[in-house]
């Protein structure tokens, strides 16, 4: 377990190979780290950081949870490269922290912090990218940073394809305060490759979070187009109309993503061809057409009509989907604006001058 925490992996295949027990438990949350190790956040009063006592540096001390093993102590400390190798080793991934979380658990936790660098450094190298007349930037330097998140990226994905793999109960593995399974989580990423992972596991595709939300329903909110064939593919069909405890089906749920027109088009015609109902309504009692055409998704509204959707449907409001225009909204505007100035001209404009003539007229 030190030599974990001193991100020795030299150490670690030395002590592993020397025959050291891989279950041992931290028997102290006192395990010191190097204060400038970047642990992920948490809002977990157990996680890493003990908070308090300052050490010598003058600094918080950074520690590992009592009844750890060297598997979680990794995951905490996103050592990638560890993980797959205590794996390897025949580190036991089915181990619970003192919290109950099994070590997947764990990894996606702290992976999470590096999914997060990895995002805001892609944005930061587009930025960057825009700035290439700057003579202290070049394609090399641009290059080896991308590479670094990419290879950072791998890490992280290949380190939880292991852990995925060895993991009995996928299932019994909750996320967050909306305890999303896992499969929730990579869809929301847009992890297609661990999404498949799981599924090959033969996991549950219509397994609810706590506001009732099924796969399909992340997928469609995230313009999805390569998962939902593989959701719908393994059973999710049976509950393309399922309504989450907002009333909203995965097709309305895939108007409201804030996609492109065409990601969601895309996605609304592989529910509907597999028996999504686009009369149903969801929340406000609206249905997915009054949406789309909120949105002033023009071709998704189109595909609606073609499949049967009802356009005199009202919501609890007592608007039909014609109500919701934008582009409507637009035109009574400028009706509106054209009103104006009709009343504008006839009773100040033309009144206004006519006194203007007439006291011209009085002058001469």
């Amino acid at each position: 377990m030190i030599a974990v925490v001193a991100d020795s992996m030299e150490g670690l295949q030395m002590v592993v190979g020397d025959g050291a027990d891989l279950e041992v438990r931290a028997e102290s949350n006192r395990e010191m780290l190097d204060p400038a190790t970047p642990i992920y956040p948490s809002d977990d009063p157990d996680a890493c950081r003990c908070g308090g006592e300052e050490n010598e540096n003058g600094t918080g001390d950074v520690c590992v949870n009592i009844g750890d093993t060297a598997l979680m102590v990794a995951c905490r400390l996103r050592r990638w490269g560890m993980v797959q190798f205590l794996v390897g080793e025949g580190a036991n991934v089915e181990a619970e922290d003192a919290g109950g979380r099994k070590v997947l658990h764990i990894a996606y936790e702290a992976a999470k912090y590096d999914f997060d660098l990895y995002d805001q450094g892609m944005e930061r190298l587009a930025r960057k990218q825009l700035k290439q007349s700057d003579a202290s930037l070049n394609d090399l330097d641009l290059q080896e940073e991308s590479n670094a998140l990419d290879e950072m990226h791998a890490a992280v994905i290949e380190a939880l394809k292991v852990l995925i793999a060895k993991t009995t109960d996928l299932q019994s593995i909750r996320v967050g305060r909306m305890s999303w399974p896992l499969l929730h989580c990579f869809i929301a990423r847009g992890f297609e490759e661990l999404v498949t992972c799981v599924l090959e596991r033969e996991v549950n595709v219509n397994a609810v979070d706590l506001k009732n939300n099924t796969a399909l329903h992340i997928a469609a909110l995230r313009g999805n187009s390569y998962v939902l064939p593989l959701l719908i593919e393994r059973g999710a069909e049976a509950d393309v109309n399922r309504q989450n405890s907002d009333g909203n089906t995965p097709l309305i749920c895939a108007q409201v993503g804030s996609q492109p027109d065409g990601s969601v088009q895309k996605v609304s015609e592989i529910l509907l061809d597999h028996g999504a109902d686009p009369n149903i309504r969801g929340g406000e009692g609206r249905t997915a057409l009054h949406w789309a055409v909120g949105e002033d998704l023009i071709e998704t509204e189109q595909l609606l009509l073609e499949r049967g959707a009802d356009q005199e449907m009202r919501d609890l409001d007592g608007r039909t989907a014609h109500d919701f225009s934008n582009r409507n909204a637009a035109c009574d505007f400028i009706s509106l604006l054209g009103l104006l100035s009709f009343l504008f001209f006839c009773f100040i404009w033309y009144p206004y001058q006519a006194m203007r003539s007439r006291r011209n007229c009085y002058d001469y």
